[in-house]
C-alpha cells in the first residue's frame, strides 16, 4: 500500500484498513469470567490468541499473562489479536499483555499485537421508513497495555506486507446514502474512538509497509447522495478521536524496522470529509454540503511528572520510514449544488511530543525524517447563496517537550530528504463567497520547541 509521509492541505492520507488473520489459542485454553466480560490467557499460548476463535468478541477486557512458552503462530497469522467487526457491541475494549516470552510472526497481515475495531455503516434511506440515510456508528475507545520482551514480525516472500509489530485502530462507521430520487439527506459519519496505548520492551518488524507501532483513529465517511432526480443534502464527516502513545518509566523501549515504508512510531488522527449535496442533471435544485470532521489531539512519550523515564531507542533502515510520524488532519467540506451552502473544513488537532528519555532516533533510508509532526486543517467549500465566504479549517498547535524540556540524546538521519526534526501546522483553504471575495485560509497553529537549560546538551541532530 502506498503511503504519504508529507501531506498538503486537502491531500488524501493513506490509512490501513486490514483485519488480522485469526490465530488459535493453545495448547492451553483461555478462561472467561462468570459474567462474560473478561478473558484471561495464561500458560502455553504458542499457537496464538484470537477473538472469535478462542473467546467471544463480546468480552470487553482481555488479559495475557504468565506465559510459559514463546508464541509463534502459523504463517500469515497474527500472534495476539482482539478484533471487532460491525456486528459487535459498542462497549470500550482493553487488551493487557505481559509477555515475558518471545513473540514471532511470519508472512503477510501477520501483526504481533492487533487491537482493532470497525464500526457499522449507517443504513441507506428507503421509501419504507425514512428516505434519510442513518448515521454511522461511533468508533470504539481502545486501550492497550503491552510489555513485550521480544516481538518480531518476519517476511516469508517478497510480496509480504502489513505485518505490524503493534496495531491499534478504531474506524468509525460511514453514514448511509439517502433514497434515490428523494429530497432526503444522507447520514453523518461516525466519530472515531479515543486510543490509549502504553508500550515497553523490544519490537522489530522486517516486512514492508509495517511500522513497529501503528496507532490510528479514523472518522467515518459521510453518506453519499444516491443521485437520480432528488435534491438531498450532504452531511458531516466523522471526527477522529484523541490518541495517547505512552512510553513507560518501568523499563526501556527498543523499536527497530528493517524494510521500506515502516516507521518506528506512526500515529494518525484522520477526520473524514463531508459529503456533497445532490446535483440532479439539468436541475437548478438547491442542496447543501456537509462539513469536514474535526481531527483529534495526539500525545506521544512520557507525560510530565513521569519520574525516571526509561530510554526509548528507535531505528529504521528502509526508505520512507520516519522514526516518529504523527499526523492530525481535519476533513474537507463537501460541495453544494445550485445556490446551496458550502461548509467548513475541520480543524487539525494539537500534537505534543513529550519526554523520550536518554534514548535516540536513527533513520538510514531516503525520505525518512527523524521526527515528523503535522497538523492540517481541512478545506472549506464555496457558498452560492447570500451567505458570506467561509474560512478554512485551522491547523493545530505542535509542541515538542510539552511544558518541560524535550528529552532525547540524539536524532540521526543519513538518507536523502531526511530532516532530523520537522514540525508543520497548516490551515485549509477558504471558500469563495456570494457577497464577498472569498474566505481566509485557515490559521496555522503555534510551533513550540522547548530546549531549556536543564540538559547539557539538550540533544544533537545529525543529518
Amino acid at each position: 500500500m502506498k503511503r504519504l509521509w508529507s501531506a498538503a492541505p486537502g491531500a488524501v492520507i493513506a490509512c490501513f484498513w486490514m483485519q488480522p488473520t485469526p490465530s488459535h489459542a493453545g495448547p492451553d485454553a483461555c478462561t472467561t469470567s462468570s459474567d462474560g466480560t473478561q478473558v484471561t490467557c495464561k500458560g502455553n499460548q504458542s499457537s496464538g490468541i484470537s477473538a472469535g476463535t478462542d473467546f467471544q468478541t463480546s468480552v470487553t477486557d482481555v488479559i495475557v499473562e504468565n506465559l510459559t512458552a514463546p508464541i509463534a503462530p502459523a504463517s500469515d497469522t497474527a500472534a495476539i489479536e482482539f478484533s471487532l467487526d460491525t456486528g459487535d457491541t459498542a462497549d470500550d475494549r482493553s487488551l493487557d499483555i505481559d509477555a515475558r516470552q518471545k513473540i514471532t510472526t511470519q508472512g503477510k497481515d501477520a501483526s504481533g499485537i492487533a487491537l482493532t475495531s470497525i464500526s457499522a455503516t449507517g443504513a441507506n434511506g428507503d421509501d419504507t421508513d425514512s428516505g434519510n440515510g442513518d448515521g454511522g456508528a461511533a468508533g470504539r475507545n481502545l486501550t492497550l497495555n503491552l510489555i513485550a520482551d521480544s516481538l518480531e514480525t518476519r517476511t516469508l516472500t517478497t510480496g509480504d506486507t502489513e505485518s505490524f509489530g503493534v496495531l491499534v485502530s478504531s474506524q468509525a462507521g460511514a453514514g448511509g446514502s439517502n433514497e434515490t430520487n428523494s429530497d432526503d439527506d444522507t447520514g453523518a459519519g461516525g466519530n472515531g474512538g479515543n486510543l490509549d496505548v502504553n508500550v515497553l520492551g523490544e519490537i522489530t518488524t522486517n516486512v514492508p509497509d509495517s511500522p513497529a507501532v501503528l496507532v490510528q483513529s479514523l472518522g467515518g465517511a459521510a453518506g453519499k447522495t444516491a443521485g437520480g432526480s432528488g435534491s438531498g443534502n450532504g452531511n458531516n464527516g466523522g471526527s477522529a478521536g484523541d490518541i495517547s502513545l505512552n512510553t513507560s518509566s518501568d523499563g526501556p523501549l527498543t523499536v527497530k524496522t528493517l524494510a521500506k515504508s515502516s516507521a518506528g512510531f506512526e500515529v494518525r488522527s484522520i477526520a473524514a470529509d463531508g459529503s456533497d449535496g445532490d446535483d440532479p442533471a439539468g436541475s437548478s435544485e438547491v442542496t447543501n454540503a456537509g462539513a469536514g470532521g474535526f481531527a483529534g489531539t495526539i500525545t506521544i512519550g512520557a507525560s510530565p511528572g513521569n519520574v525516571g523515564v526509561a530510554t526509548t531507542a528507535i531505528t529504521t533502515n528502509g526508505d520512507d520510514s520516519p522514526g516518529i510520524i504523527a499526523i492530525s488532519q481535519g476533513g474537507n467540506a463537501g460541495r453544494p449544488s445550485g445556490v446551496g451552502n458550502g461548509n467548513l473544513g475541520g480543524p487539525g488537532g494539537n500534537i505534543t511530543l513529550y519526554e523520550l528519555g536518554s534514548g535516540s532516533i536513527t533513520t538510514r533510508g531516503e525520505k525518512s525524517g527523524g521526527i515528523v509532526l503535522q497538523s492540517i486543517g481541512g478545506n472549506s467549500t464555496p457558498t452560492e447563496n447570500e451567505s458570506p465566504a467561509m474560512p478554512g479549517g485551522v491547523g493545530g498547535d505542535i509542541t515538542v517537550g510539552g511544558n518541560t524540556d524535550f528529552g532525547i540524546a540524539s536524532i540521526s538521519t543519513s538518507g536523502g530528504a531526511s530532516v532530523g526534526l520537522s514540525m508543520m501546522s497548516s490551515g485549509g483553504n477558504g471558500s469563495l463567497g456570494f457577497i464577498d471575495a472569498g474566505g481566509d485560509g485557515g490559521d496555522a497553529g503555534r510551533l513550540t520547541l522547548n530546549v531549556g537549560s536543564s540538559r547539557t546538551p539538550v540533544f544533537t541532530v545529525t543529518t
